[in-house]
């Protein structure tokens, strides 16, 4: 999972907007501001990160600028933003950490648990003999 898959994956977690389906809803656009901005401050350019949710560079231009006006003046987007940054760094930060998405994550959980059974029965068995 790459850098911009990892933070979709944290939004669509967090806020539960897919930053690249399309819409006009304030939800979806401030989950898109948050996207861009959090990119932007990692390196990444604006054309590149246009692309990656299929928008247009000036597009991502208007969410910088916005944002920087929201962080000071909605508490709301400020707690938004910061929260999904710091989920960002932190798994960033976790480099021994394979990188799940949580669909993953649910059919690792699922494929353990069916082993763990085996296991157990395994045991019951010898146990038993």
């Amino acid at each position: 999972m790459n850098k911009t898959q990892l933070l979709r994956a944290i939004i669509l977690d967090l806020l539960h907007q897919d930053v690249m389906k399309k819409s006009q809803k304030r939800e979806m656009v401030d989950a898109r501001k948050i996207y861009a901005n959090i990119l932007f401050s990692k390196g990444f350019g604006k054309t590149f990160i246009a692309r990656s949710i299929l928008k247009n560079h000036a597009t991502i231009l208007h969410y910088l600028n916005d944002t920087e006006v929201l962080l000071l003046m909605d508490a709301a987007f400020k707690e938004k933003h910061e929260n999904i940054s710091n989920a960002f760094e932190r798994r960033l930060a976790d480099s021994s950490m394979n990188l799940m998405n949580r669909t993953e994550l649910e059919n690792e959980l699922e494929r353990l648990r069916e082993e763990n059974h085996e296991l157990k029965l395994m045991c019951l068995k010898k146990m038993n003999k």
